[in-house]
This record gives C-alpha cells, structure tokens and sequence, in this order.
C-alpha cells in the first residue's frame, strides 16, 4: 500500500476539529505529522517516528528513533478559531543510548 500524500484528497478531508476529543485529536496528530515531515527532519536517516504519546490535552511528545539516540520533540498546541491547530511551543531534545559504536570484543589474536 502507497503511502498518501499529505495534500492527497484523503488527508485533506474536513474534519470538524472543534466537534469533540477524537477528531481534535486527529486534527493534533495530522498537524504535528506535518510539522515533522516539513520542519524537524529535512535529512532521514534512522528508525523513523517510534511514537507520538499525549501527554496532556494540549501536549504531545513525539519520538523520532535514530541509531543510538531517540529525538524527542514536545509539542504544546491549541485548537483555535474555526478549529484549526496552532503549534504555540516546540522544544527538541536527544535521548543518548550509549557509543554509536560499540566494539564486538577483543581482537582475534593469531
């Protein structure tokens, strides 16, 4: 299955933001996908996004995976007039996991 574009007639289809917590949260999500794909990653290269987690009603953090470290972006949004999704806040952080490269063990003596 072809991935859709963001501008495709699909992912452009009204959803009533305003109209109750599911399609604002669907409104959020599509907001920060955007976000993501035009803004924090301009290079790829890693595991891709590990997750976008809720955190509060207006905060969400989404988890970008890399080889050796996790990119972790917090998002604080607001749903304004008409229902459209504001990005007010964006901090960015990297959750280290160690040596790029770790060493397999000692040399094989001959």
């Amino acid at each position: 299955m072809a991935c859709l574009p963001m501008n495709s007639a699909y992912a452009k289809k009204p959803t009533r933001c305003n109209a109750d917590a599911v399609s604002q949260s669907i409104c959020i999500y599509q907001a920060i996908l955007a976000d993501v794909d035009k803004t924090y990653y301009p290079l790829r290269g890693g595991g891709g996004i590990g997750s976008i987690e809720e955190i509060s009603t207006r905060n969400y953090k989404v988890k970008i995976l890399q080889e050796g470290h996790t990119d972790h972006v917090d998002y604080t949004v607001r749903i304004g007039a008409g229902g459209k999704v504001e990005i007010v806040d964006k901090k960015e952080s990297t959750e280290n996991h160690g040596p790029p490269h770790t060493p397999l063990g000692p040399p094989i003596k001959r």
